[in-house]
């Protein structure tokens, strides 16, 4: 059994991580964003150690095997659920989105098995090579496809649109308002304590 500061020192690189990761989707305004992706890699981290280590007192058990892998392979075809959940249709085109939001989910968990099984420096480099590929490789789609390049523009121009939006749609409430909503609620308050205490007395 691995000792308790091992187990927090994988489960902690899990997290920071993940949330490097998360933290770019986050950014870019996908579903899955820095909080999700860190949960995705500290639970694989953590389902992968009580793979490894939570049954070994059961080793001495007649007529019983076990299989560290099993768990893992479990995670690997469960992941596929949360991934999915990310995936939509687009209403902007027709387009399908959330592919590699599903995609980095699925690296990531990958990442955080090898997080739990004690391959820090392998996690590490995979998620350097993950940002690589989500950051560099967009430019790299824009400047090579001019089709890529007028759909990110599309997608930046109805987010910053949407927000606007947002913001003028947004009531405003002034300093000077304030007390006459207090009084308004206050109101209202005892008018319903009043209707209450008269019904209650009749």
């Amino acid at each position: 059994m691995i000792s308790f500061p091992v187990l927090l020192l994988r489960l902690g690189v899990a997290i920071v991580l993940g949330s490097l990761v998360g933290l770019e989707r986050e950014y870019h305004e996908h579903s899955a964003g820095m909080r999700t992706i860190a949960l995705v890699t500290l639970g694989c981290a953590l389902f992968t150690i009580v793979s490894a280590y939570g049954f070994l007192g059961l080793l001495n058990t007649l007529h019983l095997t076990l299989d560290p892998t099993r768990i893992a392979s479990y995670i690997v075809a469960g992941i596929g659920f949360l991934g999915a959940g990310t995936i939509f249709m687009s209403r902007e085109g027709e387009r399908i989105r959330g592919l590699t939001t599903a995609a980095t989910i699925w690296v990531m968990a990958a990442i955080g098995i090898a997080c739990g099984t004690g391959m820090l420096a392998e996690a590490s480099v995979t998620t350097a090579l993950v940002i690589v590929v989500l950051i560099v490789f967009r430019f790299v789609e824009i400047a090579i496809l001019p089709r890529k390049q007028e759909i990110y523009l599309t997608a930046t121009i109805s987010r910053m649109r949407a927000a606007a939006s947002s913001r003028e749609n947004r009531p405003a409430i002034s300093a000077s308002s304030i007390p006459s909503i207090v009084g308004a609620s206050s109101a209202v308050s005892a008018t319903g304590a009043g209707a209450t205490g008269g019904s209650t007395w009749a």
